[in-house]
């Protein structure tokens, strides 16, 4: 096996629960996670060579954002298209993933996908405005506005004692 092969195993090795989880809750269902990191790590391999060895995780991330956001908007505009004709059943494993944070994941579920983006990679995975902006490839300015936007709706609906989970403040 080549060197880089073999660094690209180990990045998988210890990257990919990590944006598993952060494509979890940005989607809400495992399967769907699960897809979008396989297609994320795919394409992190194709350009493995020529992205700095310490920018790996910030561009998976980008990378991972993006391939989440846009199957949103396709998503919604299927559904505009179809009105939603089918009733999915809930993933049996995501539910008792999340079973003490239920009224947490559907307060996330219901932010459009960029506050949901901001939220997930400032107060789960802890990123800076500026290492989010970069994860999301926009301005600093737009993450803070969305990431206010987010934080107004999840208090509007949260009770109080979920807050903390979120952050208190953009």
């Amino acid at each position: 096996m080549a060197r880089d092969e073999e660094a690209y195993l180990a990045f998988v090795d210890t990257s990919a629960s990590r944006l598993r989880r952060m494509a979890y809750l940005m989607c809400g269902d495992w399967q769907i996670a699960e897809d979008h990191t396989q297609e994320a790590l795919i394409r992190m391999f194709v350009k493995w060579n020529r992205v700095e060895e310490s920018g790996r995780l910030a561009y998976a991330r980008r990378v991972l954002t993006r391939i989440i956001i846009d199957e949103s908007r396709k998503a919604r505009h299927k559904r505009e298209r179809t009105g939603d004709l089918e009733d999915r059943p809930a993933n049996r494993e995501a539910v008792a993933a999340v079973a003490d944070n239920v009224d947490l994941q559907r307060a996330l579920a219901s932010l459009p996908a960029r506050q949901r983006a901001c939220v997930v990679l400032r107060f789960v995975d802890d990123l800076s405005v500026a290492d989010t902006a970069s994860a999301m490839n926009t301005s600093q300015g737009t993450v803070k506005s969305q990431t206010a936007k987010a934080l107004e709706h999840l208090r509007s609906v949260l009770s109080p004692s979920l807050l903390p989970a979120v952050g208190a403040s953009a």
